[in-house]
């Protein structure tokens, strides 16, 4: 009698058939997946510079409007002075659209900024072009932040060292000092943490701020929400009307590279002019998704970041009534 798990010569002949299928699908499979698109490298770029550094990887250099950096590493201060208006800072515009105010005396590092590839449009200024994470530290200063309408999985982390701010939503306001840290949301919502022991957190609403300060039993951080005071929504409102013009005085674009990258040691670029604009190609939009570099220095595309030109409006002409007839 032939074992049971002797295959016969149907049988067998079937299950080569099948084997042979499944190893033809992995090797198709595999090319596919190792051909995966990385994401290119995201970028800031200062719609206001102001009295302000920027340091990554060691080297350090003062910012000019209209500068363009790679965001991930590094590290923005600006310089205080006393004599300058309250209002007066630099701004900042990531490559996701979203923008930040950096107040004097302000120190932000970008400990992580990524995005997923994304097809340049602007169809939709108000929306993220791609699902994007962002993590950074606020150790002193004030950051406003406008901030696009986050796509689905998005996520964006604000540390200080009194707490971390985990930003749902359009319109806030966070500020550090040696008292503590204060969180302003005007409009959305965030969830604020105030250290390892608030594991709850604390749900800060449109209208609503919360000052955490270092205090109680084993340093646990204490917070108090309330309504935003008229004389701060004031300031804090015209913190944010700097920071929603930035984000229309510049938008982001991928092209392909035709060499080496034309990015220095500390991460600088070159922005492109506005009249520029117009010259995006369906190739170099798509070419975006067959990046192949994890840190975006030699991936065959990089964004780009185009400074819109207002459009000058026509000049009417007035004729006297001896003319027009």
């Amino acid at each position: 009698m032939r074992p049971s798990f002797i295959l016969s010569g149907s049988r067998y002949r079937a299950f080569v058939r099948l084997v042979t299928f499944a190893a033809t699908g992995l090797v198709l499979v595999l090319p596919a997946y190792a051909q995966r698109p990385v994401n290119p490298a995201g970028k800031i770029y200062f719609a206001e510079a102001g009295d302000v550094t920027i340091a990554r990887g060691g080297h350090v250099d003062d910012v000019t409007r209209a500068g363009v950096f790679m965001a991930e590493g590094s590290v923005i201060e600006t310089v205080a002075d006393k004599n300058a208006d309250a209002q007066t800072g630099s701004i900042v515009v990531y490559s996701n659209g979203s923008a930040a105010f950096l107040g004097q005396g302000t120190k932000l590092e970008i400990k992580r900024f990524a995005q997923e590839p994304f097809k340049p449009s602007r169809s939709d200024v108000g929306a993220e072009p791609s699902v994007s994470v962002t993590h950074a530290y606020l150790q002193r200063g004030t950051v406003a932040l406008s901030i696009n309408q986050q796509a689905t999985g998005s996520q964006m982390v604000y540390e200080t060292p009194f707490g971390t701010v985990i930003v749902r939503g359009r319109k806030v306001v966070i500020e550090s000092d040696q008292n503590g840290m204060k969180v302003a949301v005007l409009d959305g919502e965030c969830v604020i943490k105030g250290g390892e022991f608030d594991l709850g957190g604390h749900i800060v609403r449109s209208g609503e701020q919360l000052f955490i300060a270092t205090g109680g039993a084993g340093g646990r951080s204490v917070g108090q929400t309330t309504v935003i005071p008229p004389p701060e929504l004031v300031r804090f409102t015209a913190l944010l009307a700097q920071t929603s013009l930035a984000q229309r005085s510049v938008y982001f674009d991928v092209k392909q590279k035709a060499g080496p990258p034309n990015i220095g040691q500390n991460g600088t670029d070159a922005v492109a002019a506005g009249a520029d604009s117009t010259a995006t190609t369906t190739d170099a939009a798509s070419s975006v998704f067959s990046a192949r570099s994890p840190n975006g220095d030699t991936s065959s595309v990089e964004i780009i970041a185009v400074k819109v030109v207002p459009v000058s409006a026509p000049v009417e002409l007035t004729l006297s009534a001896s003319r027009s007839n």
